[in-house]
């Protein structure tokens, strides 16, 4: 039997940079939740710097932060026999918020919990 080498977090955070527009390939269950844990914190030390506002720091982190975030999770989602195609699934809650922002509040917020399960259970 063949042992998975464990990542660190810095080793995921540099992979997940370095592998930035690579689609393809696999990342094991470690280097994602690294990898949004890193973004979480990074979003939020950019929030904290801003004033606790949508300032121009925080949108700059969120942007460099977004192609690699979308490649771990597509990697992420191979590594678990998947297709890439699922990662809609991920992003249709921020989508039904700008499309949709005038739907009830109880459906809305219905159906964003059922995404966020989703989204559990999938990853």
């Amino acid at each position: 039997m063949q042992t998975v080498q464990n990542m660190s977090f810095i080793e995921a955070i540099a992979q997940g940079f370095r592998k930035s527009f690579d689609f393809k390939g696999r990342a094991r269950r470690a280097g994602y939740w690294y990898w949004t844990l890193f973004a979480i914190i990074a979003n939020a030390v950019a929030a904290i710097l801003d004033g606790g506002e949508e300032g121009l720091l925080a949108m700059l982190v969120s942007l460099i932060l977004f192609i690699p975030g979308l490649s771990v999770a597509v990697r992420r989602l191979h590594d678990i026999g998947m297709n890439g195609a699922w990662l809609y699934v991920v992003i249709a809650p921020f989508l039904l918020e700008y499309v949709c922002p005038h739907l009830p509040s109880v459906l809305h917020t219905a159906i964003m919990w059922l995404l966020l399960v989703a989204n559990a259970v999938l990853l």
